[in-house]
């Protein structure tokens, strides 16, 4: 294929809801044609362009690197094309093993901590995108963890994954890791929603030595995801699954999901127009009941509502 028609065809698949890319041409164009590509196509990107990318190793890390350098990339001035790559970047640093990509990676996890919309897209989705990563990450994890201006929900995102990490080991590193997220999760002195979240997370593993201060906690107001029914339940049953078991943060790259984003707008818009009463505005009213941890997601993915939503 000759350069007129790779622009041809990537102006084509540009203008598509979901775009299309050969394999064999992504794998004919240089890393920045790439890069661009990433830019120009916003959050339309499909998952074999991810894929070449992260196939690139060392040249897509340099331009990650310079991503991370760059204030221009943490501003508000971006274009929408270059928002959408910071975050293709973190998900591309997923898919490389290796310590430079960790390191990055945790470089990405400080940086969208000042990024309320990144932080968002990624919550809950940093254990996956560890999984190919070294063990020893586990200290770079706990370091963002101890950091307190990082924000609450990025430090139980550092916990989670440094959990996750050490569970694939198992052993004494698994239980040294809980013993040291328990600390969090058990300090009167740390943040509310912080304590509430890891706690599920202890909840999970159904260790007896934190039973007692877990069924303490549940008469705590603050703590929102389960209850005394739930830790007899989780217990007898010996545990449950980790909400990042199953994770697929690349299912962002699928066609279907591709497609639902580009209706969103329109159907948000439509949703506050026909339930948003302008002229009075009353008492707020929750629209449905409390949906328990273990109930199906209201968002109708399927999944229970500790492995999907209740984590973002």
């Amino acid at each position: 294929m000759n350069q007129s028609e790779l622009t041809k065809s990537a102006a084509s698949a540009e203008s598509a809801a979901v775009p299309v890319f050969d394999d064999a041409e992504l794998a004919s164009r240089s890393t920045a044609d790439l890069w661009q590509l990433l830019i120009r196509n916003e959050d339309r990107v499909p998952r074999n362009l991810i894929d070449e990318c992260a196939r690139r190793g060392v040249e897509i890390l340099d331009l990650v690197t310079g991503v991370l350098a760059k204030e221009y990339y943490w501003g508000d001035d971006l274009s929408r094309g270059e928002s959408w790559l910071v975050l293709h970047a973190a998900m591309i640093l997923g898919l490389i093993p290796g310590d430079r990509a960790g390191r990055l990676l945790a470089a990405y996890m400080c940086r969208a901590a000042t990024d309320d919309d990144l932080q968002d897209w990624l919550s809950s989705r940093w254990p996956a995108l560890f999984r190919n990563k070294p063990v020893e990450h586990i200290d770079l994890l706990k370091s963002l963890a101890e950091d307190k201006a990082l924000g609450w929900l990025m430090r139980r995102d550092a916990i989670d994954t440094a959990v996750a990490m050490a569970e694939s080991q198992g052993g004494e590193l698994l239980d040294a890791t809980l013993a040291w997220a328990a600390r969090f999760a058990f300090d009167e002195s740390e943040d509310e929603l912080l304590r509430d979240m890891l706690s599920g997370t202890l909840l999970d593993f159904a260790r007896p030595e934190y039973r007692g201060q877990l069924e303490a906690l549940a008469e705590a107001d603050f703590v929102t995801n389960f209850d005394r029914d739930d830790i007899e339940r989780v217990y007898a049953a010996g545990g449950e699954q980790r909400h990042w078991a199953d994770a697929d943060p690349w299912s962002f790259y699928s066609p279907e999901e591709i497609e639902a984003r580009q209706r969103e707008p329109d159907e948000e818009d439509s949703e506050i127009e026909d339930d948003f009463d302008f002229e009075t505005v009353g008492t707020y009213v929750r629209p449905a009941p409390k949906v328990g941890r273990n109930d199906p997601c209201p968002c109708g993915s399927g999944k229970k509502y500790k492995k999907c939503c209740l984590n973002a």
